[in-house]
């Protein structure tokens, strides 16, 4: 089963790929990596 969390803050965005991807901070203290929907190549680069 997969663990929810909740993107609390927007660290940075990263410069590389085409999805536009960006660093968060989560409810957890956890750094993850965020691909948002709609951004670069379509709902395929999000999996």
């Amino acid at each position: 089963m997969l663990r929810t969390v909740t993107a609390t803050r927007y660290v940075t965005p990263l410069r590389e790929g085409g999805s536009l991807p960006a660093l968060v901070e989560a409810d957890d203290d956890g750094l993850y990596v965020l691909k948002f929907r709609g951004a670069g190549q379509g709902p395929l680069a999000l999996v």
